[in-house]
């Protein structure tokens, strides 16, 4: 138990590091002083990021860190 709690713990703070600056924060601070979307492209947009985040999650801590250790 403490072995899958110890690597979902590494899994989490890669995933706030790694992931979550290249994906998230770097495209945001660029992002910022461009036009909104709104309409279709906005829906578009976030229904591919939920899929990502939800892919990445599951093989992440699912996959990962709990099966593989």
């Amino acid at each position: 138990m403490r072995d899958e709690v110890s690597a979902v713990a590494k899994t989490l703070v890669f995933t706030v590091f790694v992931p979550g600056t290249v994906a998230a924060f770097v495209p945001w601070r660029l992002r910022q002083d461009a036009a909104p979307v709104a309409g279709a492209e906005e829906w578009a947009t976030i229904t591919v990021i939920a899929i990502g985040i939800v892919i990445y999650l599951h093989t992440a801590f699912w996959g990962f860190a709990l099966i593989g250790g």
